[in-house]
Protein backbone atom coordinates (compact mmCIF):
# COMPACT_ATOMS: atom_id res chain seq x y z
CA UNK A 1 0.00 0.00 0.00
CA UNK A 2 1.38 3.16 -1.14
CA UNK A 3 1.76 5.94 1.75
CA UNK A 4 1.13 9.51 2.04
CA UNK A 5 5.02 10.89 0.23
CA UNK A 6 4.36 8.35 -2.58
CA UNK A 7 0.79 9.75 -2.94
CA UNK A 8 1.78 13.32 -3.54
CA UNK A 9 4.63 12.16 -6.08
CA UNK A 10 1.35 10.01 -7.95
CA UNK A 11 -1.19 13.28 -7.86
CA UNK A 12 1.77 14.87 -9.66
CA UNK A 13 1.93 12.70 -11.99
CA UNK A 14 -2.07 12.50 -12.68
CA UNK A 15 -2.21 16.11 -13.34
CA UNK A 16 0.32 16.19 -16.09
CA UNK A 17 -0.78 13.14 -17.48
CA UNK A 18 -4.41 15.03 -17.08
CA UNK A 19 -3.09 18.25 -18.69
CA UNK A 20 -1.52 15.83 -21.86
CA UNK A 21 -5.04 14.20 -21.81
CA UNK A 22 -7.02 17.09 -22.25
CA UNK A 23 -4.94 19.22 -24.48
CA UNK A 24 -5.41 15.43 -26.88
CA UNK A 25 -8.81 15.41 -27.26
CA UNK A 26 -10.46 15.52 -30.22
CA UNK A 27 -13.57 16.51 -29.03
CA UNK A 28 -13.90 20.34 -27.44
CA UNK A 29 -16.97 19.20 -25.15
CA UNK A 30 -15.55 16.25 -23.38
CA UNK A 31 -12.04 18.72 -23.14
CA UNK A 32 -13.82 21.14 -21.37
CA UNK A 33 -16.07 18.70 -18.97
CA UNK A 34 -12.58 17.11 -18.00
CA UNK A 35 -11.07 20.75 -17.57
CA UNK A 36 -13.95 21.70 -15.09
CA UNK A 37 -12.97 17.71 -13.40
CA UNK A 38 -9.12 18.60 -13.14
CA UNK A 39 -10.04 22.11 -11.56
CA UNK A 40 -12.32 20.18 -9.21
CA UNK A 41 -9.66 17.49 -8.25
CA UNK A 42 -7.02 20.18 -7.53
CA UNK A 43 -9.25 22.14 -5.26
CA UNK A 44 -9.83 18.94 -3.27
CA UNK A 45 -6.15 18.08 -3.53
CA UNK A 46 -5.03 21.31 -1.90
CA UNK A 47 -7.49 21.49 1.34
CA UNK A 48 -5.97 17.43 1.74
CA UNK A 49 -2.65 18.55 1.24
CA UNK A 50 -2.74 21.10 3.58
CA UNK A 51 -4.95 20.36 6.61
CA UNK A 52 -3.55 18.65 9.03
CA UNK A 53 -6.73 18.04 11.48
CA UNK A 54 -7.42 14.55 12.78
CA UNK A 55 -9.53 12.07 10.59
CA UNK A 56 -12.40 12.18 12.99
CA UNK A 57 -13.09 15.82 12.00
CA UNK A 58 -16.32 16.01 9.92
CA UNK A 59 -14.52 18.93 7.82
CA UNK A 60 -12.01 16.65 6.41
CA UNK A 61 -13.43 13.82 6.13
CA UNK A 62 -16.19 15.31 4.35
CA UNK A 63 -13.28 16.53 1.64
CA UNK A 64 -11.33 13.65 1.86
CA UNK A 65 -15.04 12.07 0.88
CA UNK A 66 -14.86 14.46 -2.11
CA UNK A 67 -11.73 13.74 -3.04
CA UNK A 68 -12.61 10.48 -3.41
CA UNK A 69 -15.66 11.35 -5.67
CA UNK A 70 -13.56 13.72 -7.85
CA UNK A 71 -11.21 10.61 -8.80
CA UNK A 72 -13.82 8.53 -9.69
CA UNK A 73 -15.51 11.22 -12.22
CA UNK A 74 -12.19 11.20 -14.18
CA UNK A 75 -11.84 7.60 -14.39
CA UNK A 76 -15.74 7.32 -15.67
CA UNK A 77 -14.84 10.38 -17.54
CA UNK A 78 -11.63 8.80 -19.11
CA UNK A 79 -13.52 5.24 -19.64
CA UNK A 80 -16.34 7.46 -21.37
CA UNK A 81 -13.61 9.26 -23.94
CA UNK A 82 -11.85 5.58 -24.34
CA UNK A 83 -14.89 4.39 -25.45
CA UNK A 84 -15.79 6.92 -27.85
CA UNK A 85 -12.13 6.86 -29.29
CA UNK A 86 -11.37 10.25 -28.44
CA UNK A 87 -8.04 9.68 -27.33
CA UNK A 88 -5.34 10.48 -29.28
CA UNK A 89 -2.38 9.11 -27.21
CA UNK A 90 -3.58 5.33 -26.51
CA UNK A 91 -0.89 5.16 -23.81
CA UNK A 92 -1.73 8.13 -21.17
CA UNK A 93 -5.66 7.56 -20.58
CA UNK A 94 -3.78 3.94 -19.16
CA UNK A 95 -1.45 5.52 -17.40
CA UNK A 96 -3.57 8.03 -15.67
CA UNK A 97 -6.61 5.12 -14.80
CA UNK A 98 -3.63 3.14 -13.12
CA UNK A 99 -2.52 6.10 -10.82
CA UNK A 100 -6.46 6.92 -9.97
CA UNK A 101 -7.11 3.56 -8.64
CA UNK A 102 -3.93 3.50 -6.58
CA UNK A 103 -5.30 6.89 -5.07
CA UNK A 104 -8.66 5.44 -4.81
CA UNK A 105 -6.85 2.78 -2.82
CA UNK A 106 -5.31 5.53 -0.40
CA UNK A 107 -8.09 7.12 0.17
CA UNK A 108 -9.72 4.05 1.67
CA UNK A 109 -6.98 3.30 3.83
CA UNK A 110 -6.82 6.48 4.95
CA UNK A 111 -10.59 6.12 6.12
CA UNK A 112 -9.95 2.81 8.03
CA UNK A 113 -6.20 3.61 9.65
CA UNK A 114 -6.54 5.05 13.57
CA UNK A 115 -6.30 8.13 14.27
CA UNK A 116 -3.09 8.26 15.93
CA UNK A 117 -1.57 6.82 12.66
CA UNK A 118 -3.34 9.22 10.60
CA UNK A 119 -1.98 12.31 12.72
CA UNK A 120 1.50 11.11 12.21
CA UNK A 121 1.48 10.41 8.43
CA UNK A 122 -0.51 13.78 7.79
CA UNK A 123 2.13 15.79 9.99
CA UNK A 124 4.81 14.06 8.11
CA UNK A 125 3.79 15.15 4.61
CA UNK A 126 2.59 18.91 5.37
CA UNK A 127 5.09 21.36 4.72
CA UNK A 128 3.15 25.07 6.27
CA UNK A 129 -0.17 24.63 8.25
CA UNK A 130 -2.40 26.51 6.56
CA UNK A 131 -5.77 27.48 8.22
CA UNK A 132 -9.22 25.42 7.33
CA UNK A 133 -10.36 29.32 6.70
CA UNK A 134 -8.41 30.32 4.01
CA UNK A 135 -10.28 30.42 0.81
CA UNK A 136 -8.22 28.44 -2.29
CA UNK A 137 -9.44 30.19 -5.86
CA UNK A 138 -8.35 27.30 -8.36
CA UNK A 139 -9.12 27.69 -12.14
CA UNK A 140 -8.37 27.26 -15.54
CA UNK A 141 -4.86 28.72 -14.88
CA UNK A 142 -3.23 25.48 -13.12
CA UNK A 143 -5.02 23.69 -15.99
CA UNK A 144 -2.64 25.73 -18.31
CA UNK A 145 0.63 26.08 -17.04
CA UNK A 146 0.33 22.27 -16.35
CA UNK A 147 0.29 21.81 -20.17
CA UNK A 148 2.50 24.05 -21.27
CA UNK A 149 4.85 22.76 -18.48
CA UNK A 150 4.46 19.09 -20.58
CA UNK A 151 7.35 18.62 -22.59
CA UNK A 152 9.97 21.03 -21.67
CA UNK A 153 12.69 20.48 -18.92
CA UNK A 154 12.42 24.07 -17.82
CA UNK A 155 10.88 27.29 -18.62
CA UNK A 156 11.46 30.64 -17.57
CA UNK A 157 8.77 32.90 -16.27
CA UNK A 158 8.71 35.45 -18.81
CA UNK A 159 7.55 32.59 -21.31
CA UNK A 160 5.01 31.41 -19.06
CA UNK A 161 3.51 34.99 -19.09
CA UNK A 162 4.03 35.21 -22.60
CA UNK A 163 2.14 32.29 -24.01
CA UNK A 164 -0.73 32.85 -21.55
CA UNK A 165 -1.77 36.05 -22.02
CA UNK A 166 -5.07 35.48 -21.52
CA UNK A 167 -4.78 35.35 -17.68
CA UNK A 168 -2.16 38.58 -16.01
CA UNK A 169 0.81 38.16 -15.01
CA UNK A 170 0.25 38.80 -11.19
CA UNK A 171 -2.92 36.10 -10.99
CA UNK A 172 -0.19 33.64 -13.44
CA UNK A 173 2.24 34.51 -9.95
CA UNK A 174 0.24 33.47 -7.80
CA UNK A 175 -1.15 30.14 -9.60
CA UNK A 176 2.76 29.01 -9.98
CA UNK A 177 3.19 29.68 -6.57
CA UNK A 178 0.04 27.54 -5.30
CA UNK A 179 1.36 24.47 -7.70
CA UNK A 180 5.01 25.06 -6.29
CA UNK A 181 3.20 24.57 -2.58
CA UNK A 182 1.38 21.63 -3.84
CA UNK A 183 4.42 19.65 -5.15
CA UNK A 184 4.06 20.10 -8.97
CA UNK A 185 6.77 22.70 -9.90
CA UNK A 186 9.86 23.96 -8.71
CA UNK A 187 11.47 27.37 -9.02
CA UNK A 188 15.01 27.86 -9.61
CA UNK A 189 16.32 31.30 -10.17
CA UNK A 190 19.81 32.36 -12.06
CA UNK A 191 20.10 36.09 -11.00
CA UNK A 192 17.17 37.88 -11.94
CA UNK A 193 15.92 34.98 -14.47
CA UNK A 194 13.31 32.94 -12.76
CA UNK A 195 12.59 29.28 -14.46
CA UNK A 196 10.09 26.70 -13.82
CA UNK A 197 10.26 22.56 -13.94
CA UNK A 198 8.36 19.72 -12.96
CA UNK A 199 8.43 18.28 -9.53
CA UNK A 200 8.99 14.73 -9.11
CA UNK A 201 8.97 13.89 -12.78
CA UNK A 202 8.30 10.16 -13.38
CA UNK A 203 10.34 7.15 -14.63
CA UNK A 204 9.58 6.89 -18.64
CA UNK A 205 7.54 4.07 -18.83
CA UNK A 206 8.23 1.13 -21.57
CA UNK A 207 5.40 1.23 -23.04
Amino acid sequence: MIDRREVITIFSRCFRLLAKLSAGLSDKFFSEILDKEFENLFSDYLFFLRNTAPAQNNHVAQYNARLFSRVQNIITLVKVCNYLNLNLDRTCPLLLERDLLSIKLFLLSVKNQKQQKVEKEVVKIVQQPVAASVQISIGQGHNRIMQLMNGHEQVRNVEIFQKIPEISKRTLKRKLHELIEAGFLKRTANGKIVFYSLANRPEPHGN
